[in-house]
């Protein structure tokens, strides 16, 4: 995840219009829906996934996820535990990673330059929301080394503002007992996953634009704290 740069104007695409191919095409309903069958049974061996909250998930309507991120597997996790398809932000070379890249193609993966402000990134994640999909992004723009929480980039409070979409915070852990950034792998491991409700920004309306971005980026990891802790999570 990248922070609006200054001096770019912000375009900001609308309701209905079209979304550009970034990437690849994105895959038939039919076809994620083997490949998630797939995945659930997978992560039914690799460990014991329970979800907490599923049910302030909207169902029918878009909405934006905003997460933790301490394993190459959340999205797919994540994906599994709230039995919904996402788009997703991830690093523009994992795409190319043997297997990894293949599988985040698949379910619907698209790539973010690390290191420098891409807007380009930032504006398709916001096209994809006023298209009416599902996207979830880690706040935090990389995955921690220790499983604690980090600071989130202003670039998630630039979408938060601008897509005008429910923004839900949520909390996974476990799955750095899986496949760490260390690449440390761990069977039967228990993963949990909770949602929380939709956020509200309205109160930040008056303040200036980067401050509010910034405000936003706060409240959002503020909430997954939250989340993390009634979990009693360790």
């Amino acid at each position: 995840m990248t922070s609006p740069q200054r001096g770019t104007q912000e375009r900001i695409y609308q309701p209905g219009e079209q979304v550009m191919d970034y990437v690849h095409r994105p895959i038939s309903s039919t076809r994620f829906r083997r490949g998630f069958r797939v995945v659930s049974v997978l992560f039914s061996i690799l460990g014991q996934l329970k979800s907490f909250g599923r049910a302030n998930l909207p169902t029918k309507d878009n909405f934006l996820l905003l997460a933790n991120h301490v394993s190459y597997v959340d999205p797919f996790v994540i994906a599994t535990a709230a039995n919904q398809d996402f788009h997703f932000m991830t690093r523009d070379d994992a795409l190319t990673w043997p297997l990894i890249g293949s599988m985040l193609k698949f379910f619907n993966g698209y790539p973010v330059k690390r290191g420098t402000p891409d807007l380009k990134a930032l504006k398709y994640t916001i096209s994809l929301l006023n298209s009416g999909k599902r996207v979830l992004l880690f706040p935090e723009g990389t995955r921690s080394t220790d499983g604690q929480l980090g600071s989130a980039t202003d670039g998630v409070g630039f979408i938060a503002k601008h897509a005008q979409v429910p923004t839900i915070p949520a909390f996974i852990g476990g799955t750095e007992k899986i496949l760490s950034r260390s690449g440390f792998l761990s069977l039967r491991t228990k993963i949990t996953v909770t949602f929380g409700t939709s956020l509200d920004f309205s109160d930040l309306a008056t303040e200036p634009r980067r401050q509010q971005y910034r405000l936003i980026s706060e409240r959002i990891m503020d909430e997954i704290a939250q989340l993390r802790n009634q979990r009693d999570y360790d």
